[in-house]
């Protein structure tokens, strides 16, 4: 599939009903609409990045996962995702929980981690805003 978390996109049907899967879809050469997707069908379509969110929090969303087909890093998809991720839901709290590699990342982006033993790698992510 060329995903880094292929088994976790293998079968979206077996994912938690709060959990939404989203692909960022890419425009072609022939000028196919790309755009994103909200479908849980991740086995067709030419996708570009998965992202996978959670709105089980009482008052906030959270960004499980986003991963960008390994073929297209380094081209901003992320960031852009993440941008819009923010834009959508400006009055939403939103809190990322990545892989401990990846925090980076996010703290680039202005996300504030926070040590939370309850999340699953230890800590969590806080968006830029909203957790005055």
């Amino acid at each position: 599939c060329g995903y880094e978390f292929d088994s976790y996109w293998s079968d979206p049907e077996g994912l938690e009903d709060s959990i939404c899967v989203f692909r960022v879809l890419k425009v072609d050469d022939d000028g196919e609409r790309g755009g994103v997707d909200d479908k849980k069908d991740t086995q067709s379509g030419k996708d570009v990045a998965r992202i996978s969110m959670d709105g089980n929090c009482d008052d906030c969303i959270e960004i499980a996962l986003i991963d960008v087909r390994e073929d297209e890093r380094g081209q901003g998809i992320a960031r852009w995702i993440v941008d819009a991720i923010l834009d959508k839901f400006a009055d939403t709290k939103l809190i990322a929980t990545p892989e401990e590699e990846l925090a980076g990342f996010w703290e680039h982006l202005g996300w504030r981690r926070v040590e939370d033993a309850d999340e699953l790698h230890g800590f969590k992510m806080l968006a830029p805003r909203g957790w005055d």
